[in-house]
């Protein structure tokens, strides 16, 4: 008896001891928390959410090889047919980072520093037309804390309009996607989470960061280990201050929740320090330019559809034209914020199937998209065709593919090899979007369900999950002012 009296005494020293240093971390994981939800549903949105469409010809796809041979391109990342406001123009990425090169097809002409232009036309096109007028306009090649890393695609044009709310957009060229938006009041909310969820402001001093922000969830488990424990080791005692009786009510609701993200949480944080390797995103294998070659018989009909875009992929050392069949437009108007945000978040496929057009005699008759995901990932990780084990299509964004990716529709192949075992293909652009370890998925199942709550999206929907992810994070705020009332009462 008296030992056990001796281990609930040394738990409530514990718990008291531990009480500024969690209640520091409770005020600035919580607030941080609130302003993460905020983020979610609050901000400008565009009232158009497809690409740009076209049709192209099949003089046009004739006049891609002439083109890059008159301009002594051998080698480039990406080729393809692109939208413009001049109408069908090659786009030609030789540096991933640097502008993408543009050519008319018919003349054959370089059209000088036309990358600019064309973000300012997607502009005007997401932004269906409306008058505005520009202010700045950068050429960005690296995430900033207005353009955080979780954005993922590189380079993007960051266009400031000259509106009172100093309206933003990034625009991708490539995918010609807009890769996100934001005005003054976003940017700063944005900025106050990094701030204080992830302490951005130590980010020159690494390992000072993570050990600050150890050293507050170490407390923060601490106290609800500890608290947990005392909750229910004690027997409930009628004689107890309304307060304590609350804390102990609060605490019965909120406990196992909080040390889900506080686990969680600190797993993400030392995983994604020392745990995770290193990984590049958007990575395209180089295309070698062949000599000249005609387009075969039977293209037109597949190119009289509305397309988005027309890629030249070489597969198994065979020449394809990718053609991007545009899928119907989406509905909803501006004024529809809330389908706007549910598909940013869901994920709509840019395509509703593809056709592949063979340059030469001797190339596979019938190629589909799985086949060409398979030869994509055996290129880029040099393995054998048995070395992969399934290859499946990714329609809709989800734990193991999230939002962040951007690029839909996606073939995600699992393979046999060291340390990727999961790889996520762009077929249209023949670019690896993202690839994973077992130690990753592990971790990013922990931080999607026992930090994010990703598993009631499916039962309750976004926006009533995000609001009981609220009334957690503000009976937690409860929880903490309940603890400090009866602590400062006991020390009076």
């Amino acid at each position: 008896m008296r030992q056990r009296k001796n281990l609930i005494q040394n738990g409530f020293r514990f718990h008291r001891g531990l009480v500024w240093s969690a209640l520091a971390a409770l005020l600035i994981f919580v607030v941080s928390g609130f302003l993460h939800v905020l983020l979610t549903w609050v901000g400008p949105q565009t009232a158009v959410q497809q690409p740009p469409q076209h049709r192209f010809t099949t003089g046009q796809l004739q006049a891609v090889i002439p083109v890059l041979q008159q301009h002594n391109i051998q080698q480039a990342r990406i080729v393809k047919l692109v939208p413009s406001a001049q109408g069908a123009l090659l786009q030609v990425t030789v540096d991933p980072l640097m502008p993408r090169r543009y050519f008319d097809l018919h003349s054959g002409a370089e059209l000088r520093d036309y990358d600019e232009i064309q973000a300012r036309w997607l502009a005007t096109h997401y932004l269906a037309g409306r008058e505005y007028a520009v202010a700045d306009v950068q050429f960005q090649t690296a995430f900033d804390s207005d353009y955080p890393w979780v954005n993922r695609l590189l380079p993007v044009y960051k266009i400031r309009l000259a509106d009172s709310d100093s309206l933003t957009l990034y625009l991708h060229t490539e995918t010609l996607a807009l890769a996100a938006i934001a005005d003054n009041s976003k940017q700063q909310v944005q900025r106050l989470f990094r701030q204080l969820h992830t302490f951005s402001w130590l980010e020159p001093f690494r390992h000072g960061r993570v050990v600050l922000m150890a050293l507050l969830l170490l407390s923060l488990l601490g106290m609800l280990i500890s608290g947990l424990c005392l909750l229910y080791a004690l027997r409930r005692k009628s004689a107890v201050t309304p307060a304590r009786r609350l804390h102990r009510w609060v605490a019965h609701g909120v406990a196992i929740p909080l040390l889900g993200f506080t686990a969680s949480g600190f797993y993400h944080l030392l995983h994604n320090e020392y745990g995770a390797t290193a990984t590049d995103f958007n990575i395209a294998q180089p295309l070698n330019v062949p000599a000249a070659v005609a387009l075969q018989p039977g293209a037109l009909a597949v190119l009289s559809q509305d397309l988005h875009g027309v890629n030249l992929l070489r597969v198994a050392d065979q020449l394809y034209f990718r053609a991007s069949l545009a899928p119907a437009m989406a509905g909803g108007g501006e004024h529809d914020h809330h389908a706007v945000r549910q598909q940013r978040f869901d994920g709509v496929p840019r395509e509703q199937g593809s056709r592949y057009l063979s340059l030469q005699h001797d190339a596979q008759p019938s190629l589909t998209d799985e086949a060409v995901a398979r030869q994509l990932v055996m290129a880029h990780l040099n393995l054998a065709s048995e070395q992969v084990i399934a290859v499946e299509k990714i329609t809709h964004f989800g734990p193991g593919y999230d939002f962040r990716n951007k690029r839909l529709p996606v073939w995600k192949v699992t393979v046999n090899a060291s340390p990727w075992d999961v790889l996520y293909v762009d077929v249209a652009s023949g670019v690896l979007v993202d690839r994973s370890s077992t130690a990753s998925r592990l971790e990013n199942l922990s931080f999607s369900f026992l930090h994010k709550w990703n598993f009631l999206v499916m039962p309750l929907g976004r926006e009533n999950r995000d609001l009981l992810l609220s009334l957690v994070l503000g009976l937690t705020l409860l929880l903490a002012l309940l603890g400090l009332r009866v602590r400062l009462a006991r020390r009076r």
